[in-house]
């Protein structure tokens, strides 16, 4: 039995995980990623929508560290790439 649990466990460590596409993005991730220019852009272009983003959570005291935060989380999906410091590519 512990052999097929580590089989089992090889081989799903070994298989690709599906690509993230926008249809998979709710909420914050959904609304940073559709204003996100297409190309390269940086994080003082994405902070020019903290007016909307806040119309859509007014709630948030935090706009700029909430869309820093869903940039990474777009960087860990594959859907967008880190260039250097406040730069991205989206992809």
């Amino acid at each position: 039995m512990r052999g097929l649990v580590k089989a089992f466990n090889q081989k799903t460590q070994s298989m690709r995980r599906p690509a993230a596409s926008e249809r998979d993005l709710l909420g914050w991730l959904e609304l940073v990623y559709r204003n996100l220019p297409a190309g390269d852009f940086t994080n003082e272009q994405v902070y020019g929508f903290e007016e909307a983003f806040q119309r859509h959570y007014p709630d948030n005291l935090n706009i700029r560290a909430k869309v820093r935060q869903q940039l990474q989380v777009l960087r860990d999906m594959g859907m967008i790439e880190h260039m250097g410091t406040g730069r991205w590519r989206k992809i």
